[in-house]
């Protein structure tokens, strides 16, 4: 990916973050929370070919604009399970191991009916995602010179890709310190010498902590 259309990118959301949070968060002067969370992630669309359910950690700060509104700005570092294949016959061997990590950068509007520090609210978001996919196959086949030996190699690859993105979901403060999230991730993100645009979406449910 071209490094200038990826600072562009983090420039343009980080633009966007201030629009969003500079004048409110001026005018509301409320408490200010950092917090960090842990979360499963179960991938959909097309990266379900390419990764299996995992896990991440995210950071966040929070501020309030009243008692029931709130903005979020957090990070998000997600590691996807491995998806492997294999195969075997005849002296021909075959196996291959996907995998998928993802960075989101997210700014959230949080509304809550109650409270915002206690009781059930609703989010959205919009920002950055990112994500590498990273494959790697080895092969096994007879070797033509040798009797009953064989020959083996192995080859990798990497791509990377980033665009904006979008996520909504649904949470429940259970104390004003402790919470869980359900929400889902969408994105379509152009990998290097790809294409298409590739699906990058996924459903994640998190436990978040506020200090």
């Amino acid at each position: 990916m071209n490094t200038q259309t990826f600072l562009s990118r983090v420039i343009c959301a980080g633009l966007f973050a201030g629009f969003l949070a500079g004048t409110p968060l001026s005018a509301a002067g409320d408490e200010f929370r950092f917090g960090a969370g842990a979360h499963i992630v179960n991938p959909d669309g097309d990266i379900k070919d390419a990764a299996k359910m995992g896990f991440g950690l995210s950071v966040f700060g929070e501020m309030g604009l009243d008692k029931n509104m709130a903005l979020r700005g957090r990070v998000d570092y997600n590691m996807f399970g491995k998806k492997t294949e294999s195969f075997f016959s005849g002296g021909f061997g075959y196996s291959s191991e996907e995998s998928m990590t993802a960075k989101t950068v997210f700014v959230d509007y949080i509304y809550s009916a109650n409270s915002c520090d206690q009781g059930l609210y609703v989010f959205g978001g919009l920002g950055l995602v990112s994500a590498t996919l990273k494959a790697k196959a080895t092969f096994t086949f007879p070797d033509p010179y040798s009797d009953g030996g064989s020959v083996s190699g192995s080859d990798s690859d990497s791509r990377s890709g980033s665009n904006f993105g979008y996520t909504v979901g649904l949470g429940y403060n259970f104390t004003s310190n402790l919470g869980a999230e359900a929400s889902i991730v969408r994105s379509n993100i152009k990998f290097e010498d790809g294409d298409e645009a590739f699906g990058c979406n996924w459903l994640q449910v998190s436990f978040k902590y506020r200090f």
